[in-house]
């Protein structure tokens, strides 16, 4: 099984999991690429039909609104370069949520949604 995993993941991960720390390792692993300090908003959906259209689009509005709060994307931004960062922001953090958008439709839609789970997190990126 060694020679698989080294084939099929690269001896560099292999050393990156085998320097984890043995207690909390699962843990450490979820927490990977995560930016726990960051703004976030939590977007409510349980109240939406994600079967069909409308709901989605309904959703996807919701997202959008709170990508554009989590970034603090205005019109009234001095310097280009604030606008910059702030329309950056949005492109990452709404890309991100709109593939939690898709992933959440698909569980829904095939019914492997899990019960009471009913908000997407859209956060600053």
């Amino acid at each position: 099984m060694t020679k698989f995993v080294s084939h099929a993941i690269g001896l560099g991960s292999i050393i990156a999991i085998a320097a984890l720390p043995a207690s909390g390792a699962a843990d450490d692993i979820a927490a990977v690429g995560e930016r726990p300090n960051l703004p976030s908003i939590e977007v409510p959906y349980g109240d939406l039909d994600l079967t069909g259209p409308a709901g989605v689009e309904k959703l996807t509005s919701r997202v959008r609104a709170a990508a554009r709060r989590v970034c603090d994307l205005r019109s009234d931004r001095v310097s280009i370069e604030e606008t910059m960062v702030a329309r950056d922001c949005f492109r990452r953090s709404f890309a991100q949520a709109e593939n939690d958008i898709h992933l959440t439709v698909a569980t829904v839609r095939d019914g492997t949604a899990i019960a009471g789970l009913r908000t997407i997190k859209v956060a600053s990126r």
